[in-house]
């Protein structure tokens, strides 16, 4: 079985017609309602709330998006207008000229609604920024309802006791200038409506050279999808050796590796992760920018929980080993840099930069570096005290969790009680 291009199609026409199969989930986040028939996609946080040129059926429509597994934030969002299958896809643009039409995103969200929305949306937007205590629309409103599903999407209702919703969504690509795309049938009727965020690189399509391998890698996402993650593994290893070129089977194959470590914290199956992961990273390298932000920091923790049961010596090089193979970061100091850069970013990353600092923090104090240690777990407490209020989950446990870690580190407790998040 051998991996080829899809023929010229966009990463999201391949995955939506079938030809290509990304591991990941489709989340479908509600329906949208549309009174007007003019649709908006837009950066919700933004000012440019200008409706495409091409009217929809009025009603309420399902929005889904596709969080790939390699990556964990939106590749694509979609409104389904009815069931048929598209035959062609055309530049949904808000002028009659055509063209690419794309939306500038500077807050890291994108959205679909109605115009009639927009303008209720607006009104509330004002109407929340005379209150007192003001901060954003961002932080006071959105944040806490992205934050009920882990930070990804929302369905926004601006005002209570109305219809008018707002499908709200974080921009996989981050901040960016992002387009839109109508699906249409074969007579030119609208199917459905997608934005891409350019996260999925060059899509690659499996080829039917050899079912068995095939069968066995959707074994392999069935059982990843019902936790039986060591199983998964199995089937997993048995359609690698089948087809080593598939990068899809590598993909899941590193996830499926990732819950086995999360069940069973051990130096062999960190070992196998890392391997994985590395050589995902070599012949994938967009993900490299997502195991920076994410995997890089949960996996960390599970090297240093690993630690409390095994040879800490060589746990301690595994991580190192880790964070720069993987990582490639250079040394611990260069790790704590790009720690930094989370939190920069909104709740979603003020979150990973909570757990990011804590188990930096239980990485140092194994590395002997009990300052820098204490340094690591003081910026945990700051930052969650700092976004305490910001819909953040779990914040009382995640508080005590931290002010426990601190307790040790300043000799009122013993190594065995200090814990990652």
């Amino acid at each position: 079985m051998a991996n080829i291009e899809t023929s010229g199609a966009r990463a999201f026409e391949a995955v939506l017609s079938g030809e290509a199969d990304v591991a990941g989930k489709r989340v479908a986040i509600g329906k949208l309602y549309v009174p007007t028939g003019r649709i908006v996609a837009c950066d919700p946080l933004g000012d440019r709330y200008e409706a495409f040129e091409k009217r929809v059926p009025k009603g309420t429509f399902p929005v889904s998006v596709l969080v790939p597994s390699s990556q964990g934030v939106p590749a694509f969002a979609l409104i389904a207008f009815k069931k048929a299958k598209v035959a062609r896809w055309e530049p949904a643009s808000a002028t009659k000229k055509g063209g690419v039409a794309g939306y500038p995103v500077d807050g890291g969200l994108g959205c679909f609604m109605d115009a009639a929305t927009a303008e209720v949306l607006e009104r509330a937007t004002n109407k929340r920024e005379k209150a007192k205590g003001f901060v954003s629309y961002y932080d006071d409103v959105l944040s806490s309802e992205l934050d009920k599903h882990d930070g990804l999407w929302a369905m926004h209702v601006p005002e209570r006791g109305r219809k008018h919703n707002v499908a709200v969504f974080v921009s996989g690509g981050g901040d960016g200038v992002y387009a839109s795309f109508w699906g249409l049938d074969t007579r030119g009727a609208i199917v459905s409506l997608v934005t891409d965020f350019a996260v999925l690189g060059p899509i690659k399509k499996v080829a039917a050279a050899s079912p068995k391998a095939a069968a066995l890698f959707k074994q392999g996402q069935k059982l990843n999808a019902k936790y039986h993650h060591a199983k998964a593994v199995q089937a997993l290893e048995a359609a690698q050796a089948l087809d080593p070129e598939n990068v899809d089977i590598l993909r899941e194959l590193c996830n499926a590796c990732d819950a086995v470590l999360r069940e069973e914290k051990s130096a062999a199956n960190a070992a196998r992760a890392i391997e994985l992961w590395t050589s995902l990273i070599a012949r994938e390298p967009q993900t490299d920018h997502y195991v920076r932000r994410a995997v890089v920091h949960e996996l960390a923790g599970n090297l240093e929980s690993a630690a409390e049961d095994a040879d800490k010596g060589h746990e301690v090089d595994l991580m190192v080993k880790y964070w720069t193979k993987l990582g490639r970061y250079k040394n611990v100091k260069a790790l704590a840099a790009d720690i930094r850069k989370l939190e920069e970013m909104p709740v979603v990353g003020a979150s990973r930069a909570i757990r990011a600092n804590n188990n930096l923090g239980l990485s140092l104090y194994h590395l002997g570096d009990r300052a820098r240690s204490a340094a690591a777990f003081k910026r945990a407490a700051t930052l969650l005290e700092e976004n305490r209020y910001y819909g953040l989950s779990d914040v009382d446990a995640q508080q005590a969790t931290i002010t426990r870690n601190l307790a040790v580190i300043d000799g009122r407790g013993s190594a065995d009680e200090l814990e990652v998040l």
